[in-house]
């Protein structure tokens, strides 16, 4: 079952995909970082609201990873081995 899509406001979600498109996985951003990003366009969201968006843009097929270790944040694949590896670990 899928979940429905939550109503987030464009211009953070603007905000979000940016900062993620251009971190890497050597480089990833950080959900704090994303909130520092979001409070210089004046949104304060939570760290839970930021989280939201992201599984949002991932919904929307936007490829996302995440290094659930040091250095932790979200990145996306700079080049076709890193997409396979994020793919393949969108299956697992």
């Amino acid at each position: 079952m899928t979940q429905p899509s939550l109503k987030f406001d464009q211009s953070a979600v603007g905000i979000v995909r940016e900062a993620i498109l251009r971190a890497t996985r050597e480089q990833p951003i950080s959900i704090r970082r994303l909130r520092e990003e979001l409070k210089r366009g004046s949104l304060y969201l939570s760290d839970r609201s930021v989280k939201g968006i992201v599984e949002e843009l991932r919904r929307r097929g936007t490829l996302i990873g995440s290094n659930r270790q040091e250095p932790f944040g979200y990145w996306t694949p700079r080049d076709e081995k890193e997409e396979d590896e994020l793919l393949r670990s969108y299956l697992a």
